[in-house]
């Protein structure tokens, strides 16, 4: 059986094993299933269709790159990655259900075709196809996963960097990660002297008590 024909005849295990993945990931753990799956359906299906496609060398060394021409203004694969950043996933969480979704379809083929891949031919060209198809949808994902992230932090910094109270933020272990210009003002240093420390490693006046 050819993969695009067995991933169109087996959606409902293969995203099975998407939401079981991605709900072990932290970020998953307290979301619903629907939420889960959201666009895998809509992934697996443009990689059926693109397997299914003719495509020159040129075309596939593009794609195992992750540099194919889409001419989708957003496709599922980028729709996923928007959705994992407001979500709450970082990128790594978002790149590790890719591969997860590479492990679980090669997987489930590979069990139910076994005696065609004594031929191997056809198998090593789906195979090829596949994980080129993957790579792209990981691109995608991720660029728009990034862009999203990008976006969300400008609009972030613009509105607290004009205001006039003081806006920071800690880590866990008391280190300045953010800070606006009313408090760079008021102690006198750029965000280059105060970022990374806590308000000890500043010697700031009565730091000891904040």
């Amino acid at each position: 059986m050819r993969l695009s024909d067995f991933i169109r005849s087996n959606l409902e295990p293969i995203v099975k094993n998407w939401e079981q993945f991605a709900h072990e990931i932290p970020a998953g753990q307290q979301m619903k299933i629907l939420a889960l799956r959201d666009h895998a359906l809509g992934i697996l299906n443009a990689i059926s269709v693109d397997l299914d496609a003719s495509q020159t060398p040129q075309e596939q060394t593009e794609k195992s790159k992750g540099h194919a021409l889409s001419h989708a203004v957003d496709t599922y694969a980028m729709r996923h990655g928007a959705a994992r950043m407001f979500q709450g996933f970082d990128v790594n969480e978002t790149l590790s259900e890719f591969r997860a979704l590479r492990a679980s379809v090669l997987r489930l083929w590979m069990e139910s075709s076994k005696d065609e891949w004594a031929n191997m031919q056809p198998a090593s060209e789906d195979l090829m196809r596949f994980n080129e198809a993957i790579d792209q949808a990981l691109a995608e994902s991720v660029q728009k996963f990034s862009m999203v992230s990008d976006r969300n932090t400008h609009l972030f910094d613009t509105l607290l960097s004009a205001s006039p109270d003081l806006n920071f933020l800690f880590d866990k272990d008391g280190k300045i990660i953010y800070a606006n210009r009313a408090f760079s003002i008021l102690i006198g240093r750029s965000p280059n002297d105060f970022l990374d420390k806590n308000f000890i490693d500043l010697k700031l006046p009565e730091a000891e008590h904040l």
